[in-house]
């Protein structure tokens, strides 16, 4: 069976260190790095990759692209995606092959474990902690960071281009729609180095909610894997015409990152149980607001952008 990787960086040193691990348990596989438009002496650093690895460039922006470029090229029969801040542990492709004959699924999620042990990331990875333990084999929405798929979901399905993030669970949406299948599989596992800064994250969540809040306006069909924001953006909705709405709406962004700063300032105070929790309402509070800047009628936002409260409407 011909295996094919695809993985994206845009300015990412790590990505060294995530080749040479899906490298070293892969002796025969068609690997793509593919370059969105990292700066010139970075781009320069990537043809110093193994032979093995071919190095693709999509100037077109967004990880979505990057993914749809390699798919292009890739022949596989199936197709692994890992990110550039990941490490493949030891026998993660074997898994990967492993786990989609054992559940008989299209499409695979593997497990990410944690990468460092800064404060941001110990509350990172304790709000994604889930009430009930997902087992091998049950329908999870995907993550690209670590995913594997049969060539056949390609042949019906390409990344959204115009989802900045949130792009592998819109994906995974229309994936099952097609009556594709997801499954979990544990022993397929990375190392996930997570955002050093929590109110960058959260930054980036803003930006999803408003991306996903698009997808959900233009597919209301779509099977959603978890709850969706509904309060915020349908009052952002209601009051587009109201005077004072978009300062509310920065006081808003505002209010969510400073959030995010001091739990990260007060983070080794912070039990990991009780700062992940604190984190994940806030996480979902980034989305709603993303969702709200949506419905209110503004334009997609860069995650710099609403780290620092900056919206626009579309021109």
């Amino acid at each position: 069976m011909r295996v094919s990787v695809i993985l994206p960086v845009k300015d990412d040193p790590p990505v060294f260190q995530a080749v040479a691990s899906v490298l070293a348990g892969a002796a025969d596989v068609e690997f793509f790095v593919v370059d969105n438009g990292s700066a010139p002496d970075f781009r320069a650093s990537l043809d110093t990759l193994p032979p093995s690895v071919r190095v693709l460039d999509e100037p077109r922006p967004g990880p979505s692209a990057a993914r749809n470029r390699g798919l292009d090229e890739a022949t596989g029969d199936v197709i692994f995606f890992i990110d550039a801040d990941c490490v493949a542990a030891p026998g993660w492709m074997a898994a990967g092959l492993a786990g989609l004959e054992a559940t008989g699924a299209d499409l695979l999620r593997g497990a990410a474990t944690m990468a460092g042990d800064t404060n941001a990331a110990r509350l990172i990875h304790a709000s994604f902690r889930k009430r009930r333990k997902s087992v091998p084999g049950d329908t999870v929405r995907l993550d690209t960071r670590n995913m594997a798929a049969r060539r056949r979901v390609f042949d019906s399905l390409r990344f959204n281009e115009a989802s900045i993030r949130g792009e592998d669970i819109e994906f995974g949406m229309r994936a099952e729609e097609l009556g594709f299948r997801t499954a979990y599989w544990p022993a397929m596992r990375v190392s996930h180095e997570h955002e050093g800064e929590l109110n960058v994250f959260l930054a980036k969540k803003v930006v999803g909610g408003w991306h996903l809040r698009a997808v959900a306006a233009t597919s209301p069909s779509l099977r959603w894997p978890m709850k969706r924001p509904r309060l915020l953006p349908n009052l952002a909705a209601r009051t587009k015409a109201f005077p004072g709405q978009a300062a509310a709406m920065r006081g808003l962004l505002l209010g969510i990152v400073w959030a995010g700063w001091a739990l990260d300032t007060a983070g080794r105070f912070v039990p990991t149980r009780a700062g992940g929790l604190a984190l994940k309402v806030l996480g979902s509070g980034a989305a709603a607001a993303g969702a709200a800047l949506h419905d209110g009628g503004y334009a997609p936002p860069a995650w710099q952008d609403a780290l620092h409260g900056r919206i626009r409407r579309p021109a």
